[in-house]
């Protein structure tokens, strides 16, 4: 019941931002979408996502790839990406809701604690490739200071970048061959649609002839002809993406089976598009983590620099540090019972934590 009430507080406060702040010349129907349905700390309400959340693997692994001799569990979520999935609800506005481009940006951007130390864990809930919405990532960007003096959070001129007179195209091959672990996006075929008329895929792979009544062939068609436009906003997406990271380039794992997951750095830039019509939902789980040594962020008031959070929508995360935010002193050690501390841990792989207290609390 909280899970469901914490996620209709998030969608009002998300369309209720969304309506404010569409432009009304606006007929771009992908401004429309919101990029995600998300929940989050699911591991307040969920033994079971706790004791993942706060598993010795997960710990020992942020704790290395922060370098920090203490990590706390800052939260855990769901990202649900949920494209209209048969004929039937084509034209839902409900469907199509969330399922928008996730913009270019850092997760600390909106988290108030003065810290570098901060990474998730990106794990898909099925397999995906690169078909579906996979995170897109700026690699380097996370230590590109260079960027931040010179250019602030704007775009370096596309002339300063790559003076090497490569078309895009052919930096994207260059840069395929210098990693190993992740691949820049491959050129954007068209569909090859076979006749909605006669011919349908089935199961096992075989083409078979089906015939069925005219209402049925026209939702076909209109199924179709929204695969089409879905996999034209896409490739705008992507192409917007990566005109926002001509600096960095964007790399991504091609596949990421269930089991496996990605860790960004809190600082790292990232994206997404869509998902597509043709694979359906896509969902993932997200575990983040922050170094135990963090402050709370000190007032604009009293420090210069851009204020931490710009309420630009992003409810969730609001929801998020206000469980912690005003138990703490400004530039206080972020020492708080919701912030769980996974490392270190005992020599019999106990946590200092009261797991039963949140979930009775949350339940």
């Amino acid at each position: 019941d909280q899970c469901t009430e914490h996620g209709k507080w998030v969608r009002a406060r998300r369309e209720r931002k969304d309506k404010s702040s569409r432009r009304p010349d606006s007929n771009d129907d992908d401004e429309r979408h919101l990029p995600f349905y998300q929940l989050i700390d699911l591991h307040q309400y969920s033994p079971r996502i706790y004791d993942v959340a706060t598993s010795f693997k997960f710990a020992t692994l942020a704790s290395d790839l922060l370098q920090a001799e203490r990590v706390r569990l800052y939260q855990t979520g769901m990202f649900r990406k949920a494209p209209p999935a048969t004929t039937t609800d084509i034209s839902s506005q409900t469907a199509q809701k969330y399922n928008g481009a996730t913009s270019w940006h850092t997760d600390l951007g909106n988290i108030p604690v003065d810290t570098n130390g901060y990474l998730t864990f990106w794990c898909p809930t099925r397999n995906v490739t690169s078909e579906d919405s996979i995170l897109l990532y700026g690699p380097g960007s996370h230590i590109d200071m260079a960027h931040l003096q010179w250019y602030g959070n704007g775009r370096a001129p596309a002339e300063e970048l790559e003076d090497d007179g490569l078309s895009m195209e052919e930096r994207m091959k260059v840069r395929k061959k210098r990693r190993t672990t992740c691949r820049r996006v491959r050129d954007w075929e068209d569909l090859n649609l076979e006749s909605v008329k006669e011919y349908r895929q089935d199961e096992m792979g075989k083409c078979t002839k089906r015939y069925h009544s005219k209402s049925y062939y026209k939702a076909e068609r209109l199924f179709f002809k929204k695969r089409q436009q879905n996999k034209s906003i896409i490739k705008r997406q992507f192409n917007d993406l990566s005109r926002k990271s001509e600096r960095h380039g964007i790399d991504f794992h091609e596949e990421i089976n269930v089991g496996d997951c990605v860790a960004h750095h809190g600082w790292l830039k990232h994206g997404a598009t869509s998902q597509t019509i043709k694979n359906g939902p896509r969902e993932a789980m997200t575990f983040s983590y922050i170094d135990g040594s963090g402050t709370k962020l000190a007032s604009a008031k009293t420090r210069h620099g851009r204020p931490f959070f710009s309420r630009d929508g992003s409810a969730e995360d609001e929801m998020s540090f206000r469980q912690w935010y005003f138990d703490i002193e400004e530039e206080g050690v972020i020492d708080h019972p919701k912030l769980i501390l996974v490392w270190p841990q005992t020599e019999d792989g106990q946590r200092d934590d009261n797991v039963h207290h949140l979930l009775e609390e949350n339940n």
